[in-house]
């Protein structure tokens, strides 16, 4: 999704418009909080894109449309934060559908770890 200028219809939240030359494909404050996500679709490569800032809330939403939207390719160098929710998200992201590139190693870990435990409780139910 490419939205360009003012507010999306989906969050009351959103902040889009154009920066630095990218389309924004959505920026969703953080509940309240100082942190933003920004999830900006790189030029000339549509099934990729960059996450900026926190992600946390309901901002994982974004992120998970736009995987099902056709984003193949998701960075993640640039995030500060992420809460529980967000990790399990994208911890149970299939690797078919989704690359999660550039991750920072403290969230390498974390999605590791989540990945473990998720496989521990798959495989203690068979």
């Amino acid at each position: 999704m490419t939205v360009r200028g003012g507010t999306c219809g989906r969050h009351g939240t959103c902040d889009t418009g154009r920066r630095e030359g990218a389309t924004i494909a959505d920026a969703a404050t953080d509940d309240g909080k100082d942190g933003r996500l920004i999830l900006v679709h790189e030029p000339g490569a549509p099934a990729k894109a960059r996450i900026s800032g926190a992600l946390t809330g309901d901002a994982i939403r974004i992120v998970l449309d736009a995987i099902a939207s056709g984003v193949a390719v998701v960075d993640l160098s640039e995030v500060n934060r992420v809460d529980d929710r967000a990790v399990r998200a994208l911890a149970g992201l299939p690797p078919e559908r989704c690359t999660l590139e550039r991750c920072p190693r403290w969230l390498a870990l974390w999605l590791e770890r989540e990945r473990g435990r998720a496989a521990d409780t798959t495989n203690a139910g068979t």
